[in-house]
């Protein structure tokens, strides 16, 4: 696969494997949430961003490992987005 975006590779790394980012549990809040920094937030943010706005003509032309790829990480980064808790 070709690699289309310059994101950080450890994040992708990261959401590629949503085990390997810190969780906590929080009482009264049911479920862990991811423990993220601030600025691992603004790259998330981006990283959502981007792939959102990506045109669905481009996205057409992408190989199938690709649309796989940059659609898992958006699910996931919006996943750790809507289950954070910033240190």
């Amino acid at each position: 696969m070709i690699k289309k975006f310059d994101f950080p590779i450890e994040i992708e790394n990261a959401l590629m494997d949503l085990d390997s980012i810190p969780t906590t549990m929080i009482e009264g809040i049911p479920g862990e949430l991811f423990i993220v920094g601030p600025d691992q937030v603004s790259i998330l943010a981006n990283i959502i961003e981007t792939l959102d706005n990506v045109d669905s003509k481009e996205f057409e032309t992408w190989s199938n490992d690709g649309k796989s790829y940059y659609s898992r990480l958006l699910n996931n980064a919006d996943t750790v987005m809507r289950n954070k808790i910033t240190r």
